[in-house]
């Protein structure tokens, strides 16, 4: 069961400048928050939502981080993505109402509760609104596009070093620092996320330590020489490095 808590409203969330009020005056966001009706509480390792279920509500996270996986084709289930405070979740299965993915919290977390068919009421309304919404589906749709960039065509070194940096920029975006940072994620679901196997995600940051780039300490991360970590990223090769 999930806990329901009061509802502070978006234009006092730290988060509103990444999340449902980003982009609106003050009367966008008054009308945002009356479909914003609730914020619930999900436990570590706690489901959200489920595939298969009907499609009635956005999620935006106030706290904590979920992750997404989505069922393949081979009847594996894939980690399409990691959400962090801020972020806005839960339309893919738009097309049917109906989910096509599981959310599962990483962490305590907590989440706004947006009604789908309110929000879009507005959105007819309200042009700032249609934007939102807009924004919303398109980083849907860049997210399935970075994760196939991602499985297709970086190797494995580049695949890890861009989801570290990926990981830096969007906490640098919650004024969070940008060189430290702490996974909620474990290596087995880093390694599900980026299509690649435990013990290559585990060298290559075992050898990205022992080039200088990265201080690690179990699921504590230290970027210690951003530029050399954007080398590896874009597919450079540094000296001495073996991967």
């Amino acid at each position: 069961m999930f806990d329901h808590v009061h509802n502070h409203g978006c234009t006092t969330c730290r988060n509103g400048h990444l999340c449902l009020s980003r982009g609106l005056n003050e009367r966008e966001a008054g009308l945002v928050e009356e479909v914003a009706h609730r914020k619930i509480r999900v436990n570590k390792g706690e489901s959200l939502f489920s595939a298969g279920e009907s499609l009635e509500e956005l999620y935006a996270v106030k706290y904590g981080t979920f992750k997404l996986t989505l069922g393949a084709a081979d009847g594996r289930e894939v980690i399409a993505a990691f959400y962090l405070a801020g972020d806005v979740f839960g339309t893919d299965g738009f097309e049917s109402d109906i989910r096509t993915s599981t959310a599962t919290a990483l962490e305590d977390s907590e989440v706004c509760v947006v009604s789908w068919k309110q929000l879009a009421k507005l959105a007819q309304e309200e042009p700032a609104i249609q934007q939102l919404v807009a924004q919303i589906f398109s980083a849907r749709i860049g997210r399935k596009q970075r994760l196939m960039l991602t499985m297709g065509s970086l190797r494995s070194d580049e695949r890890v070093a861009t989801f570290l940096l990926d990981l830096s920029r969007r906490l640098q975006e919650r004024g969070l620092s940008s060189r430290h940072i702490v996974l909620r994620m474990s290596r087995e679901e880093i390694a599900e996320h980026l299509a690649m196997q435990l013990e290559t995600v585990s060298r290559i940051f075992s050898a990205l330590a022992r080039e200088g780039i990265l201080r690690v300490h179990h699921r504590e991360i230290e970027i210690l020489d951003l530029h050399a970590l954007e080398t590896v990223a874009n597919g450079g090769v540094q000296r001495n490095r073996i991967f």
